[in-house]
């Protein structure tokens, strides 16, 4: 078997992705156990620049086909450069088609990736760090077959 192709295409990927030049912060953060706590929020830290110009947070999520539901409440918080809140919603997402069951996003195997917009042409006040927190709000202190969350913060476009 050949392995030098899954490691090629993987570094093919990863090196389109870093040249994106709307990107202001990526980071995803695997679990271990796929298993999401329901206390364990996840903080994400970033920099914002520029106030001139909007942006849009994503929520990224990798789970299995094996997740139970077909949707995912996500409760984000996000804070600005002096830790105040900015905001605080609830949202709920599908990863899963609600007539066919079929899973969305894109995926190889039972795994499968989605990107979801928490909100669109945001406008920061202040430049600096800030910080975005995720909870899973589902019925289940431990949600199953998540097997990564993640926020990606990008230039609206």
């Amino acid at each position: 078997m050949n392995y030098s192709s899954p490691i090629l295409i993987s570094a093919l990927i990863f090196g389109l992705s870093s040249c994106d030049p709307n990107r202001v912060f990526e980071k995803n953060i695997d679990f271990f156990d796929p298993y999401w706590i329901k206390d364990q929020g996840v903080e994400f830290k970033f920099v914002i620049q520029d106030t001139s110009v909007e942006h849009d947070l994503i929520f990224n999520v990798r789970s299995s086909l094996s997740y139970p539901f077909q949707n995912i409440y996500i409760q984000y918080t996000l804070k600005d450069s002096l830790n105040q809140k900015i905001i605080s919603e609830l949202k709920e997402f599908y990863l899963f088609d609600q007539k066919t069951g079929k899973p969305l996003g894109e995926g190889l195997g039972d795994v499968f990736d989605n990107s979801f917009f928490l909100n669109e042409n945001y406008s920061f006040k202040n430049t600096g760090v800030h910080s975005l927190e995720l909870q899973q709000f589902m019925r289940l202190d431990s949600l199953p077959m998540i097997l990564s969350v993640g926020v990606r913060v990008q230039k609206s476009e």
